[in-house]
């Protein structure tokens, strides 16, 4: 999502940030907001521009609210982030992840989530759905093969996670991504 600095200066006192959020994001609580804001997009009626702009007004609003509040995490948390999103197709463990960075697995996860709003297998799962919609949105690749290549054991498990994270299908994402 951009936003253009005429819009921005409408925010009194916003600070830019250096490493935004995305969907999976650095916390959890973006991701409702955003799948919210997107939504929208799509749905394009009479009420669509208002409820854009207050959602948008909204999402700043919890960035600046995180910024002002959270406590810098401990630099394995964000090994931890970057390892899973180079190696979030993979099959990974609590034990091997904690091995990786040298913490006990329940110490991981309270910060992890104390961090970013999420647990580990959810941060994952965010991250295999971003994958996929990115292939939805740009490649024509079978669902099947898309599924397996994010991660995924099956269309199934895939069509169903995908359905309660975006809201709709993969097969009516893609269709609305090509009516663009």
């Amino acid at each position: 999502m951009e936003v253009g600095s005429a819009w921005l200066n409408r925010l009194a006192g916003f600070q830019p940030l250096s490493d935004p959020p995305g969907f999976a994001g650095s916390a959890g609580e973006f991701s409702g907001l955003l799948i919210r804001l997107r939504r929208e997009c799509l749905a394009g009626d009479f009420a669509s521009d208002l409820i854009i702009d207050g959602l948008v007004i909204e999402l700043f609003g919890q960035v600046q609210r995180g910024l002002r509040g959270s406590r810098t995490p401990p630099g394995w948390v964000r090994t931890i982030r970057d390892l899973l999103h180079d190696r979030f197709r993979d099959p990974l463990t609590l034990r091997q992840l904690a091995v990786e960075v040298g913490v006990h697995p329940v110490h991981l996860c309270r910060e992890f989530r104390r961090h970013t709003g999420l647990t580990i297998g959810a941060y994952t799962r965010r991250l295999r759905i971003d994958y996929a919609c990115s292939e939805l949105a740009g490649t024509e690749r079978p669902l099947t093969e898309i599924a397996l290549d994010s991660g995924f054991s099956s269309q199934a498990h895939f069509s169903s996670t995908f359905r309660g994270v975006a809201g709709l299908s993969p097969s009516m994402f893609r269709a609305r991504c090509r009516a663009r």
